[in-house]
Order: structure tokens, then sequence, then C-alpha cells
């Protein structure tokens, strides 16, 4: 299930840039778009979610 598996090709540039700019997006809601105070505190590759278009969640 993820997407580094050996089986699959790898990432397009264009699909990580996409993603990238996904948890950016979401990442400046939580410091300030938020009216409550959000403690993420472990924000890494693995604890992203992907929908099958590659849009995290």
């Amino acid at each position: 299930g993820a997407i580094a598996d050996e089986d699959s090709p790898p990432m397009e540039w264009k699909v990580r840039h996409k993603i990238a700019m996904g948890v950016a997006r979401g990442l400046h809601y939580l410091h300030k778009g938020c009216q409550r105070r959000i403690i993420h505190r472990d924000i890494k590759a693995s604890n992203v979610l992907l929908t099958a278009d590659f849009e995290p969640q």
C-alpha cells in the first residue's frame, strides 16, 4: 500500500509537487486559517494520507 513499493515505477515530479503543495496548504491552514490552535507534532511523509488521485488529506 505504500507509494514507495518496489514493484511500482518511480513517482513523477509533477505528482510529487502536487502532493507537496497540498501538504503546504494544509499546514498553512493549521497555522493561519484555524480559529483553534492545533498541535500536529508528527508531520512526516508516512503520515500524509493520499486519495487515489494523490491529493493529500
